[in-house]
């Protein structure tokens, strides 16, 4: 009797240990690592922090350099990710499903909705990509590509 309960109990340890990663270990883990913790800006101001770690290195960028643009129109002690509007992220019902595929993730709801999320693997983990590189505006005084003209 006594054994099935040490087996028991290292069996109930092993299946905690592999469910529950931490966020950034896989792909999957941190896009739920950071869907979580959006969900909890609505009453956790700590989770925006938590999200921000979740995301990659060029996004963290581009929300420093929108906190420091507020910054300089007079707000002061901004930090990058209050540039996420606490509340305002809502999952919409659970997650019933991750799948990786490639470099995104499918997110599958309960009602069978699907979502993919950009991840990359820098630093060591995982993080989700919150902008497209395409999509990150050039710096100013940057390069600019020509606009054609029409004659």
């Amino acid at each position: 009797m006594k054994g099935a309960i040490v087996v028991c109990f290292c069996l109930v340890a092993t299946l905690w240990s592999c469910g529950s990663q931490t966020p950034g270990d896989s792909p999957e883990s941190a896009v739920r690592g950071f869907l979580e913790a959006m969900e909890r800006s609505a009453w956790d101001a700590q989770a925006r922090e938590e999200a921000f770690e979740l995301i990659d290195l060029a996004s963290q960028r581009e929300l420093r350099a929108r906190a420091r643009r507020v910054e300089s129109l007079g707000r002061g002690g901004i930090e990058p990710w209050e540039m996420f509007a606490q509340g305002t992220f809502r999952v919409r019902g659970t997650i019933r499903a991750l799948h990786l595929d490639g470099d995104v993730v499918t997110v599958v709801g309960a009602d069978g909705a699907e979502t993919t999320i950009p991840v990359l693997f820098e630093e060591e983990r995982w993080r989700v990509v919150l902008f497209e590189p395409e999509a990150i505006p050039a710096p100013a005084g940057g390069a600019m590509t020509p606009i054609p003209v029409e004659h």
